[in-house]
């Protein structure tokens, strides 16, 4: 089904709304990444940008910003202390099957105007109350009362991921699966990293990932069948 979806835009925050719940996007605190108002997802934080530095207070006038159509493309300039230009393109997907409530592409790309710098990123999600995960081919699937959340780095280029469990602490894989087991709800938090080779002048690193969120109860094939869709979909770039 066809949803008009579009971020709105005033200053340096960025909203939409899903069918679920309100999500909010501050383009000067890209390492919270985006907040929704659903209240089993408070304090959750979804594709905070992390390991870049000067990124958690960036002024207003290094940014330049702008909404096309589902796109909203977030352009971050180079400074002493952030050497890589970053951008930021967060593509809203407008064609959801029953059963898919809301899911976004987000696609990074650096570049540098040094002769050789580090570009390496983080990708940090935090999703709290949750009941189960499990880790396949790069896809991280988060159990929850009030749905499922599925994220993963396309296969071109997914280095490494992992995720843990806090409660009082992190958990080891075989506590993981026993508090899953248990019924008992913990955080947990998901780390990709990126861009892991130094950056020359004159390249370009992209990387793409997708996020989404399904109601509860979803059959596994269409969770599978998302998936595969985001794989073999070609690289669209909006200028």
């Amino acid at each position: 089904m066809y949803h008009p979806l579009a971020w709105q835009l005033a200053g340096t925050t960025a909203t939409t709304q899903f069918s679920f719940s309100r999500g909010t996007l501050d383009l000067c605190q890209p390492d919270r990444g985006v907040r929704v108002t659903h209240p089993a997802l408070e304090g959750a934080g979804f594709f905070q940008i992390q390991d870049c530095p000067s990124l958690d207070h960036v002024p207003p006038a290094e940014i330049d910003a702008y909404v096309r159509e589902a796109d909203l493309i977030v352009n971050y300039a180079s400074t002493p202390m952030r050497p890589n230009r970053l951008q930021l393109n967060w593509r809203l997907q407008r064609e959801l099957p029953a059963g898919l409530q809301a899911a976004c592409e987000l696609i990074i790309s650096v570049n540098t105007p040094q002769w050789h710098s580090d570009p390496r990123i983080t990708l940090e999600t935090v999703l709290p109350a949750t009941l189960g995960c499990y880790q396949t081919d790069g896809m991280t699937i988060c159990e929850q009362a009030a749905g499922t959340y599925v994220q993963l780095a396309h296969p071109l280029d997914f280095f490494q991921a992992h995720s843990y469990w806090t409660r009082d602490k992190e958990l080891t894989p075989a506590e993981v699966l026993a508090t899953s087991a248990g019924g008992l709800a913990g955080t947990v938090v998901m780390r990709q990293p990126l861009f892991v080779n130094n950056l020359e002048k004159g390249v370009i690193l992209r990387a793409r990932l997708w996020a989404g969120w399904f109601a509860a109860g979803v059959d596994r094939q269409l969770i599978l069948a998302q998936r595969d869709h985001f794989a073999n979909s070609a690289l669209v770039l909006t200028a």
